[in-house]
């Protein structure tokens, strides 16, 4: 500890990038950030749920259904952290272990796993599903989180009573499956 409080912060940074220069600062008792109580909850910056297939997804209705069950438990987080999302980020391994991603915003800050689904989906017929490479990893990540309480601003294009619908009805399906498990 003693030699990372005497290192040169700029070879630091250098080397670990803006988390180096907060260890330099641990280190010598400089920390300004506010204290905070043992029971504060941090809301989370981005959810992501991924899976590596045990075979190569070959087809396009192979992705769907994956990106589909990994959307399912990204709106159950949400969920339960009572946020929205407005980004939504498709990443994919290939075979080779290459890997390549792509984001979009939705039109509306949502909770959906069919809309985060289906966004995803959309950037990966968009970006990827020209390219021959059989898929090996799929990750689906959301950010940029409005939490209940927040302003929201609705959107023009977008049918509010049908995303209010939309909304009670998967509140339903959750409150199911909490209560009687996921197979409900």
């Amino acid at each position: 500890i003693g030699e990372l409080a005497a290192a040169d912060e700029r070879l630091i940074k250098k080397m670990m990038g803006i988390n180096g220069l907060r260890l330099i600062s641990y280190a010598r008792g400089t920390d300004e950030s506010r204290v905070m109580h043992k029971s504060t909850v941090i809301p989370p910056k981005s959810i992501s749920h991924g899976v590596t297939c045990m075979a190569d997804l070959t087809s396009d209705e192979e992705v769907k259904r994956v990106i589909l069950e990994l959307s399912q438990e990204i709106g159950k987080r949400l969920r339960a952290e009572n946020c929205t999302a407005c980004t939504v980020r498709l990443t994919l391994r290939s075979h080779d272990l290459s890997f390549t991603g792509a984001a979009a915003h939705f039109l509306q800050p949502t909770r959906s796993p069919s809309v985060i689904a289906e966004t995803a989906f959309f950037i990966y017929l968009s970006d990827f599903s020209e390219d021959p490479s059989p898929v090996r990893q799929v990750t689906v990540s959301v950010t940029d989180f409005i939490c209940d309480g927040e302003f929201m601003q609705p959107s023009l294009f977008v049918d509010q009573v049908f995303c209010e619908k939309l909304d009670r009805a998967e509140n339903a399906v959750y409150e199911i499956r909490s209560r009687f498990g996921e197979s409900s």
